[in-house]
């Protein structure tokens, strides 16, 4: 997890602050186009120490789906700017935008709106 003023990226990015409820979303600056960003870290959770090609697969597969998102265009959807991997880890970057999260938002309410009832089933779904 990035601490707050890291450089990530050769300087690019500044890590400001972790964003409230998320241990690996960060508010951030990049220093080349001048403008607020978001990073987020891409967990891997691994049960193993992997060999040297695993690692470099693993890096591949993210670099792949990387740029599968950035092609995605959808209002709803923040665009992905850039990625990169840096001392064992991924990292994806998306334009920062002012608003409430989705999941602060359900969690606040007090209804029970058809998204949440959607989320709860997926979640249940998962579970079992």
């Amino acid at each position: 997890m990035p601490a707050t003023n890291e450089l990530l990226q050769e300087g690019r990015y500044r890590i400001d602050h972790g964003v409230t409820g998320s241990d690996n979303v960060f508010e951030a600056y990049d220093t080349v186009r001048n403008t607020p960003v978001v990073v987020r870290e891409i967990p891997v959770k691994l049960n193993k120490v992997m060999t040297a090609s695993q690692q470099e697969s693993l890096k591949i597969a993210f670099t792949n789906q990387a740029k599968a998102l950035q092609q995605i265009e959808h209002d709803s959807l923040l665009p992905v700017h850039d990625f990169f991997c840096e001392i064992d880890r991924q990292y994806l970057v998306m334009e920062a935008v002012e608003g409430q999260d989705l999941a602060a938002m359900l969690a606040a309410s007090t209804r029970r709106s058809p998204l949440r009832i959607l989320l709860d089933g997926q979640t249940n779904c998962l579970t079992h």
